[in-house]
C-alpha cells in the first residue's frame, strides 16, 4: 500500500509503498482510509521523538481519519466489516491515517455520518476538544452562560453547537 511516512533520522516525510498494516490487539480493526485531515498534533510529529516507541523511518502519522472497516479483531463484537467510521488515533501507534489502510482501536470509533469524508475526517478532534472541555471539565448542563472565543474555528463550533445541546440559555462567541 502506498503510504506517507515520516523519516525521524532526517526529518523529512516520504511517499513509501509498505505492506498492508495488521491488527496488533484483538480489540483493532483495519480502516481502508477515504480521507485524513491534517491535525495540528500532526504538524508536530519532529517533536514526537521519544514519546512514541518503535519509530523508526516507516512511521505513518494521521490522526483524523474517515474510512471503512476491512477487518476486525477477534474481540470486537460492536463493529463489522463494511461499517464507515471516523477516529481521532493515537500518536504512539505507527500505522496511522496518511496511508491507503490504517489500525485503530475499534473502542474509539465512532459511526461515519452521511456525508462526505472529506469533510468528516476533519471533525473527530475538534469535535472531541470541544467535547472534553465543556462536558468533561465545565459541566455544562450546569451552566446559564458561556463565553466562547474562537466560535468560527473548527473547535468553537462545536462548542457551540454542544452549548445548543445541553440547552444554556445564553452563548457568547467572538
Amino acid at each position: 500500500m502506498k503510504a506517507l511516512t515520516y523519516n525521524a533520522s532526517n526529518d523529512q516525510f516520504v511517499l513509501k509503498q509498505l505492506s498492508m498494516p495488521q491488527i496488533e490487539t484483538g480489540w483493532d480493526v483495519v480502516v481502508k482510509v477515504d480521507a485524513v485531515a491534517l491535525n495540528p498534533v500532526d504538524s508536530k510529529v519532529h517533536r514526537w521523538k521519544g514519546m512514541v516507541e518503535n519509530m523508526d523511518d516507516n512511521f505513518v502519522g494521521g490522526l483524523d481519519v474517515a474510512g471503512e472497516i476491512v477487518e476486525v479483531g477477534d474481540k470486537v463484537i460492536e463493529w463489522s466489516v463494511g461499517d464507515r467510521v471516523l477516529y481521532h488515533g493515537n500518536m504512539r501507534r505507527t500505522q496511522g491515517g496518511f496511508a491507503e489502510y490504517a489500525v485503530q482501536d475499534s473502542r474509539t470509533l465512532i459511526e461515519h455520518p452521511d456525508t462526505d469524508s472529506s469533510v468528516a475526517a476533519a471533525t473527530p478532534c475538534a469535535g472531541w476538544t470541544a467535547w472534553c472541555a465543556l462536558v468533561d471539565k465545565l459541566d455544562i448542563a450546569k451552566r446559564d452562560s458561556i463565553f466562547i472565543a474562537g466560535g468560527s474555528g473548527g473547535v468553537g463550533s462545536f462548542a457551540i453547537q454542544l452549548a445548543k445541546h445541553y440547552k444554556v440559555p445564553t452563548i457568547i462567541t467572538t
